[in-house]
């Protein structure tokens, strides 16, 4: 191995301390980092919320898919009284237009009191 290739590990080496423990340059006097074991746990903890917060949301969720589906309901029985009142007014004109177009006493045609001529 030559001097270059011992550089190269080194400078590999160096990197890999920083990117675990952080830079020894950014360092403060009387700071101390806390250890690996102790950020992992806050991670964990962090981890830990942001999953109780999708799972709240994922239960909120759930009620609004439970609710739009009890408004479908809602609109679809709306609906339906609504083409029966539909089918009952037509029924009712379509009886009247019939009335009106029979012919009337006496069997000579037309509205009522509206004589035909002869």
């Amino acid at each position: 191995m030559d001097k270059r290739q011992t550089d190269e590990i080194l400078d590999y080496l160096r990197r890999i301390d920083e990117s675990v423990n952080g830079s020894g340059d950014k360092k403060r006097p009387g700071r101390k980092k806390k250890p690996l074991s102790d950020r992992v746990d806050s991670l964990s903890d962090r981890v830990d919320s942001l999953d109780a917060k999708v799972d709240a949301l994922d239960t909120r969720m759930g009620n609004v898919e439970l609710g739009l589906v009890h408004l479908d309901r809602k609109i679809d029985g709306v609906r339906t009284e609504l083409v029966e009142h539909m089918e009952r007014i037509h029924e009712e004109l379509a009886g009247r237009i019939i009335d009106l177009e029979s012919p009337g006493h006496g069997g000579r045609g037309g509205g009522p009191g509206v004589p035909l001529a002869s």
